[in-house]
């Protein structure tokens, strides 16, 4: 079983996927620019503020605001991973986060 799955992930279909995706994601992140986020939107508020309210969103909610796995999602939500800073503002709406 777990070599069907490995052979399935590994499929080069499954690898074009992932590359696209990773395509998708250097190139937003390239056209970012920092300074389209708010002055309070700091790393700091990020953990401090963001991240204890994202615990009370589905991880589905989260999963579908970032355009990202559910597993990724969880790990955001529950702060074992950091987003790009592009992802903050989205992630401060959805957990009700509102600019001091």
């Amino acid at each position: 079983m777990l070599a069907v799955a490995r052979m399935t992930a590994n499929a080069p279909a499954a690898q074009a996927k992932r590359a696209a995706t990773q395509r998708r994601n250097a190139e937003a992140a390239k056209k970012w620019r920092p300074e389209s986020l708010p002055d309070w939107l700091t790393e700091k508020s990020y953990r401090s503020n963001i991240v204890p309210r994202l615990t009370t969103v589905h991880t589905s909610e989260v999963a579908r605001c970032l355009g990202s796995s559910e597993s990724y999602a969880a790990q955001i939500r529950t702060g074992q991973r950091t987003p790009h800073p592009r992802h903050w503002a989205s992630l401060a709406d959805l957990a009700g986060v509102i600019a001091p």
